[in-house]
């Protein structure tokens, strides 16, 4: 066996409070040395996208910022290898379950956009025991074995995972066809030039997949924002829905694009301090030769 599943399985045995009390440590240190990859992503990524705030609230959300995002790496082993009845239990309030149930019923197929938002891992179990789940993964690149982990984990709830492949963009399609739901993460930058567009997230220029978009335009699918945040009073996560029907009716994919940008942005302001900011978002940009976005 792996020694990285050896190492989760084995993290996954300790108790959520004292996982979520080492990752703070950890994120805590990192924030006062200033230092690192993480650090350096997340306060580029809050320093141009907030350039309305002080340096002062900047700074606060980028400590908070990596709070979160090393709170939800480290939750993840517990998440994915500990029984079905822990995790279950870790559902807090449901904002908006009628809407949920409502587009998961319609008979022309249903699309969920997850964005990389508190624990969207949480998300993806939710729609496994709620619903005839189809989701999309990209392939582990640190081995089959650690892959099979992986894909083992996010299905035991009931999800069917496809791989980013030409075969499982088909087979989303065929679910939404069925009238089944289909969920995906919409705020991943794309590996390549392909399936793609630049439209603006928090005034920057974004690459951005354009897959949700062409799943979104089938005709009378309807369409959720969803989100899983971390409730710090409560200790648990409570699901979150909203309605993105407009998504159904744009003209293009580039018009799509906006919207769904827009949308997600709307959602990260509400939870900036939740949105994965450690990651490069805008790393592709027309002119990065010239103009990195990240030094």
């Amino acid at each position: 066996m792996s020694k990285k599943i050896i190492l989760g399985k084995a993290l996954a045995l300790l108790p959520l409070p004292v996982i979520q009390f080492i990752a703070r440590t950890a994120a805590k240190r990192m924030f006062r040395k200033k230092q690192g990859y993480s650090y350096k992503t997340a306060a580029t990524n809050i320093e141009k996208c907030f350039p309305e705030l002080s340096a002062q609230v900047q700074s606060g959300i980028v400590q908070d910022t990596l709070i979160n995002n090393a709170t939800t790496m480290a939750e993840t082993p517990y998440i994915w290898f500990r029984p079905k009845s822990k995790i279950q239990s870790l559902y807090g309030e449901v904002i908006n379950q009628e809407a949920f149930i409502s587009a998961r019923d319609n008979p022309n197929g249903c699309l969920l956009l997850c964005p990389h938002i508190g624990n969207w891992e949480m998300m993806g179990y939710y729609l496994g025991q709620h619903s005839t789940n189809t989701s999309m993964y990209l392939p582990s690149k640190q081995g089959s074995e650690i892959d099979t982990a992986i894909r083992a984990a996010r299905s035991r709830f009931g999800s069917t995972l496809l791989p980013a492949t030409a075969a499982g963009v088909k087979g989303l399609f065929q679910a939404l066809k069925r009238g089944e739901l289909v969920s995906i993460l919409p705020d991943q930058s794309p590996g390549d030039d392909s399936g793609m567009v630049f439209s603006t997230f928090f005034e920057q220029s974004a690459a951005t997949i354009t897959l949700p978009v062409k799943l979104a335009m089938r005709p009378n699918v309807k369409i959720l924002l969803g989100y899983s945040i971390r409730n710090f009073e409560t200790g648990k996560f409570d699901m979150g829905f909203e309605s993105l029907d407009a998504l159904n009716s744009v003209e293009s994919v580039e018009s799509g694009a906006a919207v769904m940008n827009a949308a997600i942005e709307n959602l990260v302001r509400r939870y900036p301090d939740q949105y994965l900011w450690t990651y490069k978002r805008f790393k592709r940009q027309p002119d990065s030769e010239s103009q990195p976005f990240y030094h």
